[in-house]
């Protein structure tokens, strides 16, 4: 039974043929690391270990010492060119953390980082939640950290950005209502927010099942050429396969409007 991620349905939207390289050819290429994602993932693990204190222990300070120690035992200085851009990059999360501690204080959520699966009749759909919070009446309030910049999609491009929260939104339904799903995007302080329904939750459902569907007919897995080629570890191979031009953009720098995905 095949098993499907949020992330892994977000690459079939972003690009047929980058799913078709790595989960049907199951083609292996040394993964690129970036700035971006090293950041990323040290403030993402530092929001999670944070509520390991006890209450009175987490304070903006604690959060802050947490997240220079995770950088340090990463040796994540040793990706970047210069003690200046390994500065920039620190300071800038940094100034996430504060924002989070400012936003969400020093209340535990009732799941940090957990990941989760329902079996359904021909496929299994998982993911990994960053935090679930109560709502006043008891509903879930699903919350996904972003380090990368907040940008407004429509259409497809939609599909693809929100597919997170109607995965966690499906996955979580079973066990107590879901209201709320948000992107907190943590430079710009601000949130990305979905309502959540009985009905709502029934469309997802429909939705992906759909897409399921779609995934396991496709036979030609075309390209889509756009900014996602800039990160993609089969970009040489595309290129070679079809015969296509793809042109380097400028350096996106430290908050791009993706987050560097890396397969999970």
């Amino acid at each position: 039974m095949t098993r499907y991620s949020e992330y892994r349905l977000g690459v079939f939207l972003s690009c047929p043929r980058r799913y078709c390289y790595y989960y049907v050819e199951r083609m292996k290429t040394p993964r690129s690391v970036s700035t971006p994602m090293l950041l990323g993932g040290n403030v993402h693990e530092a929001c999670k270990l944070f509520y390991d204190a006890t209450r009175i222990d987490r304070t903006e300070e604690s959060l802050h010492a947490l997240f220079r120690a995770i950088w340090k035992r990463n040796q994540t200085g040793r990706f970047f060119k210069t003690k200046d851009e390994e500065k920039e990059a620190g300071v800038l999360g940094l100034k996430m953390l504060t924002n989070f501690y400012n936003r969400f204080g020093v209340k535990k959520p009732v799941i940090i980082e957990a990941h989760m699966e329902n079996r359904f009749t021909s496929f299994i759909l998982d993911g990994r939640v960053d935090r679930v919070d109560l709502s006043d009446d008891g509903a879930y309030e699903i919350v996904d950290y972003k380090t990368n910049r907040f940008r407004e999609t429509e259409g497809r491009e939609r599909d693809k950005q929100t597919m997170q929260l109607n995965v966690y939104a499906l996955l979580l339904n079973g066990t107590r209502p879901v209201s709320l799903g948000r992107y907190y995007y943590m430079n710009e302080d601000v949130f990305d927010t979905i309502e959540f329904t009985p009905e709502k939750i029934a469309r997802v459902r429909e939705y992906i099942f759909e897409l399921v569907e779609e995934i396991e007919r496709e036979r030609e897995f075309a390209p889509s050429i756009g900014k996602q080629c800039t990160w993609c570890d089969f970009k040489s191979r595309c290129v070679k396969d079809f015969k296509i031009d793809i042109t380097e953009p400028s350096a996106a720098g430290l908050l791009p409007d993706d987050e560097g995905e890396t397969a999970p």
